[in-house]
Protein backbone atom coordinates (compact mmCIF):
# COMPACT_ATOMS: atom_id res chain seq x y z
CA UNK A 1 0.00 0.00 0.00
CA UNK A 2 1.09 3.56 -0.63
CA UNK A 3 0.35 6.66 1.42
CA UNK A 4 -3.08 6.91 -0.26
CA UNK A 5 -4.04 3.40 0.85
CA UNK A 6 -3.82 1.95 -2.65
CA UNK A 7 -2.64 -1.60 -3.21
CA UNK A 8 -0.89 -2.38 -6.45
CA UNK A 9 -2.05 -5.36 -8.50
CA UNK A 10 1.30 -5.57 -10.27
CA UNK A 11 4.30 -3.40 -10.97
CA UNK A 12 4.16 -3.03 -14.75
CA UNK A 13 5.46 0.34 -15.85
CA UNK A 14 6.73 1.32 -12.43
CA UNK A 15 10.20 1.75 -11.09
CA UNK A 16 11.58 1.70 -7.58
CA UNK A 17 12.90 4.73 -5.76
CA UNK A 18 14.03 3.41 -2.44
CA UNK A 19 11.35 1.04 -1.18
CA UNK A 20 8.40 2.81 -2.78
CA UNK A 21 7.18 2.01 -6.27
CA UNK A 22 6.42 5.17 -8.23
CA UNK A 23 4.86 5.95 -11.59
CA UNK A 24 5.15 8.99 -13.81
CA UNK A 25 3.07 10.74 -16.40
CA UNK A 26 3.92 9.72 -19.92
CA UNK A 27 3.40 11.35 -23.30
CA UNK A 28 0.89 8.61 -24.14
CA UNK A 29 -1.12 9.29 -21.01
CA UNK A 30 -0.96 13.04 -21.60
CA UNK A 31 -2.44 12.44 -25.06
CA UNK A 32 -5.25 10.27 -23.64
CA UNK A 33 -6.03 12.90 -20.98
CA UNK A 34 -6.00 15.74 -23.55
CA UNK A 35 -8.38 13.86 -25.86
CA UNK A 36 -10.85 13.01 -23.09
CA UNK A 37 -10.62 16.47 -21.50
CA UNK A 38 -11.32 18.17 -24.84
CA UNK A 39 -14.13 15.76 -25.75
CA UNK A 40 -15.97 16.33 -22.47
CA UNK A 41 -14.84 19.94 -21.83
CA UNK A 42 -13.09 19.22 -18.53
CA UNK A 43 -9.86 20.95 -17.53
CA UNK A 44 -6.98 18.56 -18.37
CA UNK A 45 -5.04 19.83 -15.33
CA UNK A 46 -7.94 18.73 -13.11
CA UNK A 47 -7.93 15.29 -14.74
CA UNK A 48 -4.18 14.96 -14.14
CA UNK A 49 -4.70 16.02 -10.52
CA UNK A 50 -7.41 13.37 -10.02
CA UNK A 51 -5.22 10.67 -11.59
CA UNK A 52 -2.28 11.74 -9.44
CA UNK A 53 -4.34 11.59 -6.25
CA UNK A 54 -6.27 8.45 -7.15
CA UNK A 55 -3.62 6.11 -8.54
CA UNK A 56 -0.30 7.90 -8.59
CA UNK A 57 -0.35 7.31 -12.38
CA UNK A 58 -0.40 3.52 -11.92
CA UNK A 59 -2.77 2.04 -14.53
CA UNK A 60 -2.91 -1.23 -12.58
CA UNK A 61 -3.82 0.32 -9.20
CA UNK A 62 -6.52 -1.43 -7.17
CA UNK A 63 -7.82 0.06 -3.94
CA UNK A 64 -8.92 -2.01 -0.94
CA UNK A 65 -12.51 -0.98 -1.79
CA UNK A 66 -12.22 -2.31 -5.35
CA UNK A 67 -11.66 0.90 -7.32
CA UNK A 68 -9.34 0.23 -10.24
CA UNK A 69 -7.12 1.83 -12.84
CA UNK A 70 -5.76 5.32 -13.31
CA UNK A 71 -8.92 7.12 -12.20
CA UNK A 72 -9.85 4.45 -9.64
CA UNK A 73 -13.26 3.63 -11.06
CA UNK A 74 -15.57 1.47 -9.01
CA UNK A 75 -16.88 -1.49 -11.05
CA UNK A 76 -20.45 -0.10 -11.11
CA UNK A 77 -19.21 3.27 -12.39
CA UNK A 78 -17.11 1.56 -15.04
CA UNK A 79 -20.16 -0.42 -16.18
CA UNK A 80 -22.32 2.72 -16.21
CA UNK A 81 -19.89 4.31 -18.68
CA UNK A 82 -19.44 1.21 -20.84
CA UNK A 83 -15.91 0.27 -19.82
CA UNK A 84 -14.93 -3.20 -21.04
CA UNK A 85 -11.38 -3.24 -19.57
CA UNK A 86 -11.06 -1.15 -16.42
CA UNK A 87 -7.24 -1.32 -16.62
CA UNK A 88 -7.09 0.05 -20.18
CA UNK A 89 -5.89 3.64 -19.75
CA UNK A 90 -7.98 5.03 -22.61
CA UNK A 91 -11.21 3.42 -21.38
CA UNK A 92 -10.51 4.21 -17.72
CA UNK A 93 -9.64 7.85 -18.34
CA UNK A 94 -12.49 8.31 -20.81
CA UNK A 95 -15.03 7.00 -18.33
CA UNK A 96 -13.44 8.84 -15.41
CA UNK A 97 -13.57 12.15 -17.27
CA UNK A 98 -17.19 11.57 -18.31
CA UNK A 99 -18.05 10.80 -14.68
CA UNK A 100 -16.20 13.91 -13.49
CA UNK A 101 -18.05 15.99 -16.12
CA UNK A 102 -21.38 14.57 -14.94
CA UNK A 103 -20.50 15.42 -11.33
CA UNK A 104 -19.48 18.95 -12.31
CA UNK A 105 -22.87 19.36 -14.05
CA UNK A 106 -24.71 17.88 -11.07
CA UNK A 107 -23.02 20.31 -8.67
CA UNK A 108 -23.24 23.49 -10.79
CA UNK A 109 -19.60 23.36 -11.91
CA UNK A 110 -18.39 23.51 -8.30
CA UNK A 111 -15.11 21.56 -8.40
CA UNK A 112 -15.00 21.12 -4.59
CA UNK A 113 -18.39 19.39 -4.56
CA UNK A 114 -17.66 17.39 -7.72
CA UNK A 115 -14.39 16.14 -6.23
CA UNK A 116 -16.08 15.31 -2.93
CA UNK A 117 -18.66 13.31 -4.92
CA UNK A 118 -15.91 11.59 -6.92
CA UNK A 119 -14.37 10.47 -3.63
CA UNK A 120 -17.36 9.79 -1.39
CA UNK A 121 -20.18 9.36 -3.92
CA UNK A 122 -22.71 11.87 -5.13
CA UNK A 123 -25.33 10.64 -2.66
CA UNK A 124 -23.07 11.52 0.27
CA UNK A 125 -22.64 15.07 -1.02
CA UNK A 126 -26.39 15.39 -1.56
CA UNK A 127 -27.17 13.91 1.86
CA UNK A 128 -24.83 16.34 3.65
CA UNK A 129 -25.66 19.30 1.42
CA UNK A 130 -21.95 19.81 0.76
CA UNK A 131 -18.63 18.12 1.36
CA UNK A 132 -19.24 15.18 3.71
CA UNK A 133 -17.43 15.50 7.05
CA UNK A 134 -15.24 12.48 6.35
CA UNK A 135 -11.54 13.19 6.94
CA UNK A 136 -10.60 11.15 3.86
CA UNK A 137 -12.91 13.25 1.67
CA UNK A 138 -11.91 16.66 3.03
CA UNK A 139 -8.23 15.71 2.65
CA UNK A 140 -8.87 14.37 -0.85
CA UNK A 141 -10.58 17.56 -2.04
CA UNK A 142 -7.77 19.70 -0.65
CA UNK A 143 -5.09 17.47 -2.16
CA UNK A 144 -6.67 17.40 -5.63
CA UNK A 145 -7.24 21.16 -5.67
CA UNK A 146 -3.60 21.74 -4.68
CA UNK A 147 -2.44 19.33 -7.39
CA UNK A 148 -4.77 21.05 -9.86
CA UNK A 149 -3.10 24.37 -9.18
CA UNK A 150 0.31 22.76 -9.64
CA UNK A 151 -0.66 21.10 -12.95
CA UNK A 152 -2.24 24.31 -14.27
CA UNK A 153 1.00 26.21 -13.59
CA UNK A 154 3.09 23.57 -15.33
CA UNK A 155 0.96 23.30 -18.49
Amino acid sequence: KDSNGHSWRNTLGGFKTGAKLTYRRSAGLDHIVQQAAQAYKVDAALVHAVIHAESGFNPQAVSPKGASGLMQLMPATARRYGVQDIFDPKQNVGAGVRYLKDLLKMFDNNPRLALAAYNAGENSVLRFGGIPPYPETTEYVSKVLNLHTRYRKSS
